[in-house]
């Protein structure tokens, strides 16, 4: 993958093959997916994260087909939900309040 914000990324199970409904285009694997579609126009965030019923966040990608249609799968999120990982973005936070010059809360 040529871009490294998709490093990393796991599909859901059973969610691919992917078929573009627009064109018909088959993304046999999430690699594919992510390798052979495009960014979406105007620079927006491909990324969507949110909780399932379970709370678990689930990471929604959404890439344009070649045809330009917008398509979107769902993939686990890699963040680090340890008190660790916890407790890293907390100091990262407050190490970017203190170079934007604000208050750290």
């Amino acid at each position: 993958m040529s871009d490294e914000s998709f490093q990393g990324l796991k599909a859901l199970p059973f969610k691919f093959p992917r078929t573009c409904g627009n064109c018909g285009r088959v993304y046999q694997t999430e690699a594919e997916f992510l390798e052979q579609t495009q960014d979406l126009r105007n620079g927006r965030s491909p990324f969507k994260a949110f909780e399932d019923d379970d709370g678990r966040v689930i990471l929604e990608v959404f890439r344009n087909c070649v045809c330009g249609s917008t398509l979107m799968d769902e993939f686990h999120s890699r963040r680090d939900n340890s008190p660790e990982g916890q407790r890293r973005r907390e100091a990262y936070a407050q190490a970017q309040a203190l170079l934007a010059g604000k208050k750290p809360e």
